[in-house]
């Protein structure tokens, strides 16, 4: 008879834990989801800066760096 009692409080222990378990897991699978979309605009912003800047014209200062040597 103990025993049975002894199994019916480690059921409900485990059922409890199981269930913290589950909405721990939401939870990290919604911060996972928020990481996931905060690097996709990451990405965007990273690719339009590299996109502005490979439009910019590109300046060379050796003639200025030859004529000091003179």
């Amino acid at each position: 008879m103990t025993n049975d009692v002894g199994l019916k409080f480690t059921c409900s222990r485990l059922k409890t834990h199981h269930s913290q378990l589950k909405a721990q897991d939401s939870k990290l699978k919604a911060q996972n989801s928020k990481l996931k979309t905060q690097g996709s605009k990451l990405k965007a912003q990273d690719s339009k800066l590299k996109t502005q800047t490979e439009a910019q014209p590109q300046y060379s200062f050796a003639p200025v760096g030859r004529w000091l040597a003179r």
